[in-house]
């Protein structure tokens, strides 16, 4: 029988009252199921009479160990970097539509620059009225470019 703890704790107030007394029942089954460990429920739930004081770094040190030792599993490997993968090109494609619709709105504004440039050149406009337009252009061009810049690089892959 492997050495174990149950941690059941209040997470944030919108949880329900019985919910630590959940989760120790929860794992308390599972325990069952599994033959490897005896429960200790939390002394602040009311639910055991046992006083036993268990530290955070002791439950830690087991569910690392506990980690190791699952994590020589080479599917679970194998999984983990199949959902870490999927994950990074999810974020990637994401990535790529605002890369894309930054690119045009970049490609727009400069557009427009220019044609108002070009009225100036052409005496449709005076260069007074245009001035104020191209300078606010040129400003949005460059937060444009500041946020593609900011953009995430393609992400790398994992291999199983």
């Amino acid at each position: 029988m492997k050495p174990a703890a149950i941690y059941a704790r209040f997470s944030t107030e919108l949880q329900n009252e019985k919910s630590t007394e959940d989760q120790i029942a929860l794992c308390q089954r599972y325990a069952a199921r599994h033959q490897w460990i005896r429960c200790s429920a939390v002394r602040e739930s009311g639910s055991c009479s046992n006083r036993r004081i268990i530290y955070l770094r002791d439950i830690e040190r087991l569910v690392l160990s506990g980690m190791v030792e699952e994590l020589k599993d080479p599917r679970l490997i194998e999984t983990y970097v199949r959902s870490y993968n999927g994950e990074r090109e999810r974020l990637a494609g994401n990535a790529s539509a605002v890369r894309t619709r930054l690119e045009a709105k970049r490609d727009r504004i400069e557009s427009e620059r220019q044609r108002n440039i070009d009225l100036v050149i052409k005496y449709v406009i005076s260069e007074d009225d245009a001035k104020q337009r191209i300078a606010d252009l040129k400003e949005e061009r460059l937060r444009v470019e500041a946020e593609l810049a900011a953009l995430e690089e393609a992400p790398v892959l994992c291999l199983p």
